[in-house]
């Protein structure tokens, strides 16, 4: 995070807030399609397309696709953070530990409005700042199912 750029500032798409009804209504078109990973460039992933990026008034961009690695089918959920709402989390956090966990929980408040349920704290980020959480889809349709 001490980064001058988050990785939402580096995103090929613009920055488009969306009502959540809207984002909750484009959710299933984002998992159809399959992606392969073997077969995914830099330039060519999912989140290059307006059909899989959720934008937030928040400043946080979430990233949807269902992606093949081997023989599994994952559902993989990116959440990247402006750097504006960074420097408001670290004015408030004052450390760049506690600007983490606040951006991690704005990120799973968020989707618990669009997904309705919390993503796990367990999560990977790239040095970019990008939150990364993989489910299989029987657990992903489960948590949705159960709330």
């Amino acid at each position: 995070m001490s980064q001058a750029k988050t990785g939402l500032e580096h995103a090929a798409l613009p920055f488009k807030p969306e009502p959540l009804q809207s984002m909750r209504a484009r959710m299933g078109a984002a998992l159809k399609p399959i992606y392969d990973v073997e077969k995914l460039t830099p330039g060519r992933t999912p989140t290059k397309k307006r059909a899989h990026v959720f934008d937030f008034p928040q400043g946080v961009r979430i990233g949807l696709s269902r992606d093949r690695c081997g023989v599994k089918v994952l559902i993989h959920l990116s959440a990247s953070v402006s750097s504006e709402t960074v420097k408001g989390m670290m004015f408030v956090a004052g450390n760049e530990r506690d600007t983490w966990k606040l951006a991690n929980d704005l990120v799973r408040a968020l989707t618990k409005d669009l997904l309705g349920f919390y993503l796990p704290e367990k999560r990977v980020v790239t040095e970019a700042g990008v939150l990364h959480w993989f489910f299989e889809e029987g657990d992903f349709n489960r948590e949705r199912l159960r709330q």
